[in-house]
């Protein structure tokens, strides 16, 4: 996926803006497994996904959770990195082969502050962001683990191609094997 896809998925932006954004990016591609941004450590940069899937995962008393998953078109970045300069509070890990923009906040600031489409562009992303966390916090508290698959499948079924069970099972909040008999279920109504 360009550029100009990624960041025209949130809302517009100008060619002439593209290249500029695009002229202080480097693309980087990361092997399936890799720590694209690892939870403790200071990630001042900006991850558009160009290709592959990645798990945004936190371990807290050794216990690994999983918080959502992204895929082409996505954007990841720390904001505790971001905004506070703090170590990351959450590691980004690449479920398959990753290739992504990635560019530098320092200079994702200057962008900012020199065109008004980069912007509305991140302020957009922003606002998407604080939605779907609040979208998260109030679909799992109101749905059974069942439906959570069916919504979950049907809106990222490239994502259950491409990632273990025990990682979609911490998502939805259910064990592996009560994951196995939902999905079970699942295809047999197929």
């Amino acid at each position: 996926m360009e550029l100009s896809d990624i960041l025209n998925l949130i809302s517009p932006v100008s060619p002439e803006t593209v290249r500029e954004f695009l002229s202080h990016c480097k693309v980087r591609r990361y092997q399936k497994g890799d720590s694209i941004v690892t939870q403790g450590l200071l990630e001042k940069s900006l991850f558009l996904v160009k290709e592959g899937v990645f798990r945004v995962g936190r371990v807290i008393d050794d216990i690994e959770d999983t918080i959502c998953f992204g895929q082409r078109g996505d954007c990841f970045m720390s904001f505790h990195s971001f905004y506070a300069g703090e170590g990351a509070q959450f590691s980004c890990i690449a479920m398959t082969e990753v290739e992504a923009y990635v560019i530098d906040c320092s200079e994702l600031e200057v962008l900012l502050a020199g065109y008004p489409d980069i912007s509305r562009w991140f302020y957009k992303a922003l606002s998407e962001e604080l939605y779907l966390i609040e979208k998260r916090y109030v679909y799992f508290g109101a749905k059974d683990a069942a439906t959570r698959f069916e919504v979950f499948i049907a809106a990222r079924p490239d994502i259950v191609k491409n990632v273990p069970t025990k990682y979609i099972a911490q998502y939805l909040k259910v064990r592996p094997e009560t994951l196995y008999r939902i999905r079970a279920r699942y295809l047999r109504k197929l």
